[in-house]
């Protein structure tokens, strides 16, 4: 009986950390496909991407520590790179998180 309510503590534990991790990877993905859709358009820009791709993270309360957004755009492809890692509630893991969205760049052909 002594062990039963650690285990039970760990496994609640567990469950929220994985909710957690689950959640920022969904947000890290909406923030990276947001973030195309401004960069990639006729008047997207890299400025514009990253601005949009901060404020998605911050709409959701920031669920990553220390988020780095990498916004590319070329002539012909836009590319958005979001990574992170999840807040911990178990001490001693580090997981990372990683989202990246490409597309074509809209051009204007008279």
């Amino acid at each position: 009986m002594v062990l039963v309510a650690p285990v039970l503590l760990l496994a609640v534990t567990a469950v929220f950390q994985a909710m957690l991790y689950f959640h920022a990877v969904q947000v890290a993905r909406l923030a990276a496909n947001e973030s195309l859709m401004s960069t990639q358009g006729l008047s997207g820009s890299v400025t514009a991407g990253q601005r949009r791709a901060d404020d998605v993270l911050a709409q959701f309360g920031n669920p990553l520590d220390a988020p780095a957004v990498d916004v590319t755009r070329g002539a012909q492809t836009a590319q958005v790179h979001i990574a992170g890692s999840v807040p911990m509630l178990l001490p001693g893991f580090h997981v990372p998180v990683r989202a990246t969205a490409t597309g074509p760049v809209s051009a204007f052909h008279p």
